[in-house]
């Protein structure tokens, strides 16, 4: 089963062959399907190697593990992320807000958008390839999360996808389902685990693409499911100079299985290391196996090293009255191959940034 349109092909004046490959390769697997499982919204996801479903206690959380919002009192989160392979003008954005209106219980609402900017590619609907007119997928989502007993969240999104090709059609639509769990254990003082696992696309809800022509092909929504741990240590140690302060490690992993076909399954890791609660330094690690096409030169494996830091800034404590503090977040790193032929992609950039309560001012 695919769950996007798998045959998108280069304009026929691009004559380079290796253009072709690379383009060909890259968005037969990648081009909105990436919107699902590939790319995600927050720097620090993208630095740990996107092993995040266990870890949560952001906004972005919203679109990873829904129940990784719960115990966040107040937030707003925002980021943005280019380019996305050859399309130099593409742009990934999220903004999500998420709030506690009352004990155990934490409300979310998330906007992803990516938008393709100018391409060279068409796409095969009903047989006939027409031009990319527009290319922008969006997914609006509402998050319910409950602290069902101490330390053990459910969590759920209500997800409407949109889809737009060309200016003249009717953007496509299609409500779908997640739902996500999150439990965190306290060993002692100085050190926690966490266990999470989530799925998309819950009932594997389809939609509709339809060309000028009324030519129409269905497509699956992505439905990957995400089982993972992390275990957190944090004390005080002495600094040179500073004196006592803050240390916290963070190792986390997860599997990422797709379930309705044998595509995009791996394993993803990632460590943090964050200094006197202002300075984050991380590093990932992720695999993914690839449909090659049965071409040698693609690959069957997409895999790469991710790496990023975070800044955070205690405006609670320093300014008086002021309840937020803020978080910058940023991941750079060269994106993964999809063909074997040498040719090297940019780098994708995440910027993200947080504003909100600090939880020991709960």
């Amino acid at each position: 089963m695919n769950p996007i349109p798998q045959t998108v092909s280069i304009k026929r004046y691009l004559t380079s062959l290796v253009i072709s490959c690379l383009c060909l390769s890259c968005f037969a697997q990648g081009f909105h399907v990436d919107f699902f499982y590939g790319h995600l919204p927050s720097a620090r996801s993208e630095a740990l190697g996107r092993a995040d479903v266990a870890v949560g206690g952001t906004a972005f959380s919203t679109r990873i593990n829904p129940a990784g919002i719960g115990g966040i009192q107040t937030e707003f989160a925002a980021s943005t992320s280019a380019p996305f392979y050859v399309l130099s003008n593409s742009n990934y954005y999220t903004a999500s807000f998420v709030h506690s209106p009352i004990e155990k219980l934490t409300v979310g609402a998330t906007f992803n958008q990516f938008r393709t900017g100018e391409t060279f590619f068409t796409i095969d609907i009903g047989g006939v390839d027409y031009d990319f007119d527009v290319g922008n997928s969006t997914n609006t989502s509402v998050t319910l999360c409950y602290e069902l007993f101490d330390n053990l969240f459910l969590g759920s999104n209500i997800n409407l996808f949109q889809w737009k090709l060309f200016s003249e059609v009717t953007p496509e639509r299609a409500l779908y389902f997640d739902f996500g769990l999150l439990y965190k254990l306290k060993l002692n003082q100085s050190n926690d685990i966490q266990f999470g696992a989530n799925i998309d696309n819950a009932f594997k809800q389809t939609y509709t693409f339809t060309s000028p022509d009324n030519f129409s092909n269905t497509g699956t929504i992505p439905n990957p499911i995400r089982v993972g741990a992390a275990y957190i240590f944090h004390d005080s140690i002495s600094y040179p100079v500073i004196g006592k302060g803050k240390l916290e490690l963070l190792f986390t992993s997860e599997y990422q299985n797709l379930l309705v076909e044998d595509l995009r399954n791996g394993m993803h890791f990632g460590f943090e290391t964050e200094f006197l609660d202002i300075l984050a330094i991380r590093l990932g690690y992720f695999y993914q196996n690839l449909d090659d096409g049965g071409f040698a030169t693609n690959n069957s494996v997409l895999r790469n090293f991710t790496y990023g830091f975070g800044f955070h800034v205690p405006f609670a404590s320093l300014i008086e009255n002021c309840p937020l503090d803020m978080q910058f977040d940023y991941a750079s790193f060269q994106m993964g191959k999809y063909a074997t032929n040498g040719i090297t992609v940019p780098n994708m950039r995440n910027f993200s940034v947080r504003l909100f309560v600090p939880i020991n001012q709960n």
